[in-house]
């Protein structure tokens, strides 16, 4: 089996508007990771696509019934240690779960400063999310990206993120993942996931899912097309062996083949 977890950051409203219901009808799962200051307005993002609008702490609950994993993005969208904690301790108050996976902003997360957040695995919290930077990917894989960028060839948006596509047989410190945002298509999406073996995994990085009439369409690249989306949920359904799955199923699966 190869798996995917779509994995929402920042906990904008057009995941209750735009995606949920495509999930719900679907009845596939997702992981959103909840910048806590925006449930009462207190943290503020420069988000065009989500035109501001984030969900409140009504939504909270709701989302978390809907087959929805709740994971943690911070307090104020930070890679601060207080910050985390400030929101994992939020979020153990109203959704009474002990273990919260956490999922770096920015992907500020990396191997070279990983010691720094070490210490949050021995706690409370259960997983650790990342993903790349281009300013600190290195000449080879800036070259590589400008070339998809340019020419738009699906062969090299899978070279560039090779190396985050997850072998569950092997332990992680911190799972990588891969952005999907409006300069990404869904054939580029495929070509990965048709080159995946049994037992892998890739983790999907969306921040908004917005429809063509939606006033933050095209006001940044940090979006993906719904109908774009729909197709590409209806791709994984008609995929024998393919299952999208929450990033906290995700860690049990790996934790649970690291030890066979």
């Amino acid at each position: 089996m190869k798996y995917i977890v779509l994995s929402f950051d920042d906990g904008r409203y057009d995941f209750v508007k735009n995606a949920m219901p495509v999930l719900i009808a679907e009845g596939i799962p997702a992981t959103l990771n909840v910048i806590t200051g925006v449930l009462d307005g207190k943290t503020q993002l420069e988000s065009f696509s989500s035109e501001k609008k984030f969900i409140n702490k009504n939504d909270l609950l709701f989302i978390q019934n809907n087959n929805i994993e709740i994971a943690n993005h911070s307090s104020k969208h930070t890679n601060d240690v207080g910050d985390i904690k400030t929101a994992l301790s939020y979020l153990q108050d109203r959704i009474n779960i002990r273990k919260i996976g956490f999922a770096s902003p920015h992907s500020e997360l990396y191997s070279k400063n990983f010691s720094k957040f070490a210490n949050l695995l021995s706690e409370d919290t259960l997983y650790l999310r990342s993903g790349n930077q281009l300013k600190r990917d290195g000449y080879l894989h800036l070259v590589i990206y400008l070339i998809f960028r340019f020419f738009h060839f699906a062969s090299f948006f899978y070279i560039y993120n090779k190396r985050n596509i997850i072998d569950l047989n092997k332990k992680y410190k911190f799972y990588p993942s891969i952005t999907w945002n409006c300069e990404i298509d869904n054939k580029d999406i495929m070509a990965i996931v048709n080159k995946m073996y049994d037992n892998q995994a890739i983790i999907l990085n969306i921040h908004s899912v917005l429809a063509k009439h939606d006033v933050g369409y095209g006001k940044d690249k940090w979006f993906i097309d719904l109908d774009e989306f729909k197709s590409f949920i209806h791709w994984v359904k008609s995929y024998n062996d393919l299952k999208i799955i929450t990033n906290q199923e995700l860690y049990y699966i790996n934790q649970k083949l690291v030890l066979l």
